[in-house]
């Protein structure tokens, strides 16, 4: 399957065992840990209006029409959705995050006796930037 993806002899890929249904795509960055999987035994025997939602979803994404764009249009509409939930995090950190955490990097130097001639901007910068990426594994691992 991979390999078929990988050389682009397909555009898409349905890997199932009657139970799991996965789609796999050519154009993802990952051909075997992205994919959409739809578990149609659930699908099946959830409750209410549940069950008629995630059939609804294994029928409309695994039917043959699927394969003559929407598929296509699907991830196309699915990789803008991500960039834009990105764009807005991004905002939010440098725009309130960021601020903050910089400001008391800054204060705790002047706490210390530094002026604020003294203070390295760049070095503030990069003290909050990984102070974040460490936060973010950290919150990451406890998830």
């Amino acid at each position: 399957m991979v390999t078929l993806l990988e050389k682009g002899a397909v555009p898409w890929v349905i890997v199932t065992n009657g139970k799991l249904w996965r789609l796999y795509s050519s154009t993802t960055s990952s051909k075997v840990s992205n994919y959409y999987e739809i578990d149609l035994e659930e699908a099946l025997y959830a409750s209410g209006v549940n069950r008629i939602d995630a059939f609804k979803y294994w029928w409309l994404l695994f039917r043959q029409q699927a394969f003559t764009g929407l598929l296509d249009k699907v991830l196309a509409e699915s990789r803008d959705y991500a960039k834009q939930i990105g764009e807005r995090l991004k905002d939010r950190i440098f725009k309130k995050i960021f601020n903050n955490f910089a400001a008391g990097f800054t204060q705790n130097l002047r706490d210390h006796g530094l002026t604020d001639e003294q203070i390295d901007p760049d070095r503030v910068f990069h003290a909050t930037m990984t102070f974040l990426y460490r936060l973010m594994f950290v919150l990451g691992e406890a998830a």
